[in-house]
């Protein structure tokens, strides 16, 4: 069982990487696509191993309630941007950002941005989480600790960005390509014991950790920029250093594993 998780990890992070290479030349929005695959190779091996059925009722919550649905959404929801409030803060207390002055507010909270991180982003988000967490989780936890598990889960993680990272780096010229991917690749990681913690808690339920990750891809460019198109947010500064997925974002997830310690312990 536990090689299965091998496995599906392992074929999920090979296809991608050989997608991005041999495709590097395709606009992202196509290569964002690979976000899905997390839940094209989890239904794949679930159905191979008989319990597809039993993924999709505990991950879909259809014996559940929808107030129960409802209470992991805003779970994700209230976790992604008390997480993303304390970055921007903590950007602005170091002097690392600051508030960006736009004229148009339109270019910010406008259709194309709802339309953009918005819809697609939800939709890929819950591509990856049904995959890494509702499906991965549980089979790493059948031999591994909780801390073991958020820790492999992370690795798997940031191997997963990493390809996507060196690509978008090279294509949009950053200052700074080495720390933007380093540094992504280790939020990522560390990100991973977060969505874990709360996967774990929810009964690896996909609502609670794709409503997170959704809430994420929409807030995080909007206030702190992205660190995949190279492009400023509410917050400016140093995309490595003040996003969300850049050293700041690093620290703040360093003091939430911090607390899920204790929690835990």
């Amino acid at each position: 069982m536990v090689l299965d998780g091998e496995y599906y990890a392992a074929t999920t992070i090979v296809v991608t990487t050989l997608i991005i290479y041999y495709g590097r030349d395709l606009h992202l929005k196509t290569l964002s696509h690979c976000q899905y695959l997390p839940t094209v190779f989890a239904i794949i091996f679930s159905w191979h191993r008989g319990t597809l059925q039993s993924l999709l009722h505990r991950a879909l919550l259809l014996n559940q309630s929808y107030q129960v649905i409802g209470l992991h959404i805003m779970q994700g929801i209230t976790i992604a941007a008390a997480s993303i409030g304390l970055v921007a803060m903590l950007d602005v207390f170091l002097g690392w950002g600051i508030i960006k002055q736009s004229k148009n507010s339109n270019t910010i909270f406008g259709p194309n941005t709802i339309s953009n991180y918005g819809i697609f982003s939800l939709l890929r988000a819950f591509g990856e989480e049904f995959g890494w967490r509702c499906y991965l989780m549980p089979i790493l936890l059948a031999k591994y600790n909780v801390m073991e598990t958020l820790f492999i889960s992370g690795i798997i993680w940031a191997l997963f960005h990493i390809p996507i990272m060196i690509l978008l780096t090279a294509r949009y010229e950053v200052e700074r390509p080495l720390y933007t991917w380093v540094l992504q690749g280790l939020s990522v990681f560390l990100d991973a014991y977060v969505f874990g913690w709360l996967s774990i808690q929810t009964n690896y339920s996909l609502w609670a950790a794709g409503s997170f990750h959704a809430a994420w891809n929409f807030i995080n460019p909007i206030v702190l920029g992205s660190v995949y198109t190279n492009t400023d947010g509410i917050i400016k500064g140093e995309l490595w250093k003040i996003n969300g997925e850049g050293l700041a974002g690093c620290i703040v997830s360093l003091m939430m594993i911090y607390l899920i310690q204790l929690n835990i312990s």
